[in-house]
């Protein structure tokens, strides 16, 4: 009734300014001034808004996405196994010889230029052209000598392209193990979405359990001190006593004292909330507040079936994705193990050229290779065995893993279905028992008003109620915890949101 009541008001609000456009007057300035300072109503937050605003901006899932940006790019890597290697080359080079192959050298290099050079005395006629011709052999070689470079400049140019053709599979199954450990690692952000949905639905149950609580203490508050006002009042005429108006002044004081825990108990299930949507400060601020805890309904109180529950957990739950994904990675890095004990088969090809002092290079200076390599280890000290057994004890791990996974998984649902049958049940009684209370403490308050009851009585129906109260809050906030319990083992909280 207050929904269409509050629905009928905001429509004849939104109508009235187009009916009466005409004739409305203009808003004063002082109107203007009092509608800007009306403070502006919080937004509130819901469960679903909260779990939307975690799943984005939540650092630590951030970071599992990034786990995962590296596990594809390592496909990428592996791929490339496929295709040939091609490289370009370019080097140069200076190499210096050693003093004792250097002077070796220029001592060749003067006695060859010595003896060309000496040709000339030989023949010459006259001791002049003799004399020239001895001193200018002798200059001619030393400087012959003194040419001779310590030193040699190499340049290279060239492509070179290099092709595994078989490998005993290894390729093959690398490739397909770099593929399953990607998906392994979008299981797992998979699973730490799940697990972040949860948390985030624990911290708002905690938010809103917590109101409940501050109310409650509020509700106790106002009783203790209508108590207090009325047992002034009676002392004021001579039929109250002292001791009835300090007994409420202390009930009054414990219910603030309530109040306080529970306005503490609110503030840190909301810093812990903030944390979890990954708000730089950890605050929502005041201009937030979390949506109120909602009514059940029948269907919250009907219990479903287990067996499905178990078959959708089996099917849907990205731990139990990852651990089958981790076991088929491991096959395959066994089976890539294997490839060690066959033939390996590599095709090369380059062309090339390398000039002396020298970087002109021409057409003709490249020479060009083919090649091909066959390669097989015939000992290598036991490593390949070893590295095959390593494998296949990681696979029968990965079985065990998935096997302790799975039953984990069943676990958790078959405990999740038992917290939701005990909240369901819980909720009933305690239901029941608050209205039963609340009618109790209210014939114990006009007993006591009246003189038939006693001060003890009402302080014991008094207390009865809050802890019926505080009882009944925990077992309705326990109920929708316990069907998001059950929600998350079988994964369907992750549905609203893939």
């Amino acid at each position: 009734m207050r929904a269409l009541i509050l629905t009928m008001v905001l429509g004849a609000a939104l109508l009235l300014p187009v009916a009466a456009q005409d004739v409305a007057p203009a808003p004063t300035e002082q109107a203007e001034t009092a509608a800007a300072d009306t403070p502006a109503a919080p937004h509130v937050l819901t469960l679903d808004e909260a779990k939307r605003i975690a799943l984005s901006d939540n650092p630590s899932l951030q970071a599992a996405e990034e786990r995962v940006r590296q596990a594809r790019a390592r496909v990428q890597q592996a791929r490339a196994a496929f295709f040939p290697q091609v490289e370009a080359i370019a080097t140069a080079s200076e190499t210096w010889m050693p003093e004792r192959d250097l002077d070796a050298l220029r001592r060749q290099t003067y006695q060859s230029a010595l003896a060309k050079l000496g040709q000339f005395s030989a023949t010459a006629d006259t001791p002049a052209e003799t004399a020239v011709g001895f001193f200018g052999s002798r200059l001619g070689a030393l400087y012959a000598r003194s040419q001779v470079d310590d030193s040699t400049e190499t340049y290279t140019a060239g492509l070179r392209a290099v092709w595994t053709v078989f490998d005993g599979f290894a390729r093959e199954f690398s490739y397909a193990a770099a593929k399953f450990n990607a998906r392994e690692f979008e299981a797992a952000h998979q699973e730490a979405r799940r697990l972040l949905l949860d948390a985030v639905a624990n911290a708002f149950y905690a938010v809103q359990l917590a109101r409940e609580d501050i109310l409650i203490a509020e509700a106790d508050r106002s009783f203790n001190a209508r108590q207090l006002k009325e047992a002034q009042a009676r002392r004021r005429v001579g039929t109250g006593s002292l001791s009835d108006e300090l007994n409420f002044e202390v009930r009054v004081n414990a219910a603030r004292a309530r109040l306080v825990t529970a306005t503490h108990n609110h503030e840190t299930a909301l810093i812990g909330l903030a944390a979890l949507l990954g708000v730089p400060e950890a605050e929502l601020g005041e201009s937030t507040e979390v949506a109120p805890l909602e009514s059940e309904v029948e269907a919250d109180l009907q219990l479903p079936d287990v067996e499905p529950l178990i078959q959708a957990a089996l099917d849907g739950r990205p731990d139990v994705h990852q651990s089958r994904y981790g076991l088929r990675r491991a096959q395959a890095a066994a089976n890539a193990r294997r490839g060690a004990f066959y033939p390996a088969v590599t095709l090369s090809a380059s062309r090339e050229a390398v000039l002396a002092d020298s970087t002109d290079f021409e057409e003709e200076d490249f020479a060009t290779t083919l090649g091909m390599v066959v390669s097989v280890d015939l000992f290598a000290g036991g490593r390949n065995c070893a590295g095959y057994k390593e494998a296949k004890a990681a696979r029968s791990e990965a079985e065990r893993n998935l096997q302790y996974r799975e039953i984990a998984a069943v676990s958790e649902v078959r405990r999740a279905v038992e917290g939701l049958r005990a909240a369901q049940e819980a909720l009933r009684i305690q239901r029941a028992n608050a209205v039963y209370v609340e009618k109790n403490r209210d014939l114990v308050e006009k007993g006591y008003a009246v003189g038939q009851e006693s001060l003890v009585r009402l302080n014991e129906a008094q207390r009865d109620l809050i802890q019926a109260e505080s009882s009944l809050a925990l077992a309705r906030v326990s109920l929708f915890a316990a069907w998001h319990a059950l929600r998350t083992a079988t994964a369907e909280t992750l549905a609203a949101f893939d």
